[in-house]
């Protein structure tokens, strides 16, 4: 049976914390019979995906973030994130209300957005403008001003095609690598302003309308390649792995680049970006008043 309220869930979690019985890869997992779990497979052996959540406990929309964000960590912090994540939500009653989306948008992801666009030479994010607008949208809106659908459309529209930076392919979910641009996978890649404007159009509505089931379904669209997991911040995450190695990229004159260190400088910066916004996620519900 599955955790009956946040209280519980989060004496599930210590439980496991201090058995040392918390995993990463798997919801649950069995080593040498012993039983191990992730942050959402505490709630009890019934869970099996995080849209398994019961409400009581958190919205769906978190569950699925969380889920992400704990795997994307160092185990030991995400232990201890995952701690006070739970107690955050045990002080909440498991109830958010959609002001931490807008309050991580304006004060955390965005922000990382403008901070690594200012970064000098060679850099296809180097226009801070469009984030900067984002970021003020949901500034507004945390400070409970109505925006209409179509300014958010416009925004977002902006703001994801800055982040995309002109990438040809975006690839999704479940896409055949082995048989890139054939007929059956033609409707599985978007280029990038397609992309923008799909997510534009189903972020609005989520946004215009403060709706939390709206933004899980945004999440949960298939053209989103990331898996239930807010499109723009993951398209930040994924913009500053790849500005990580794009001056060396650029500059190398060899015939063959080092790939495997710049994958491993990548898995580097793209970690700690996870660990930023994970960490400004607690802030956000750490600011909501109980």
């Amino acid at each position: 049976m599955l955790a009956a309220s946040p209280a519980e869930a989060l004496a599930l979690f210590e439980r496991n914390k201090k058995d040392d019985r918390l995993v990463q890869d798997k919801h649950h997992k069995e080593v040498a019979g012993r039983h191990f779990s992730d942050i959402l497979g505490v709630l009890g052996d019934e869970l099996q995906s995080p849209s398994d959540c019961p409400e009581r406990i958190m919205p769906l929309w978190l569950a699925h973030t969380a889920s992400r964000l704990f795997r994307a960590q160092p185990l030991d912090r995400a232990k201890e994130w995952g701690l006070q994540f739970y107690a955050e939500l045990k002080r909440l009653d498991g109830k958010l209300p959609f002001t931490v989306i807008h309050d991580w948008h304006a004060n955390v992801v965005e922000p990382f957005a403008i901070k690594f666009s200012k970064r000098r030479g060679p850099n296809p994010w180097r226009y801070v403008e469009r984030p900067k607008a984002l970021q003020s949208l949901h500034a507004r809106a945390l400070s409970r001003d109505k925006i209409g659908i179509d300014e958010w459309r416009r925004i977002l529209c902006n703001a994801f095609s800055h982040i995309y930076a002109g990438r040809t392919f975006v690839n999704l979910n479940n896409i055949d690598l082995n048989n890139m641009g054939k007929p059956q996978d033609k409707d599985k890649h978007f280029d990038s302003a397609r992309l923008a404007v799909v997510h534009a159009r189903n972020y609005s509505v989520a946004f215009a309308s403060a709706d939390a089931s709206d933004y899980a379904l945004a999440n949960a669209d298939r053209t989103n390649p990331n898996g239930n997991f807010d499109a723009y911040a993951a398209a930040v995450v994924q913009a500053y792995r790849m500005l990580a190695i794009h001056a060396r990229l650029r500059a190398y004159t060899g015939k063959w680049p080092p790939y495997d260190r710049y994958i491993a400088i990548q898995n580097v910066h793209e970690r700690a970006a996870f660990m930023r916004i994970a960490e400004g996620l607690l802030d956000c519900m750490a600011r909501v008043a109980g």
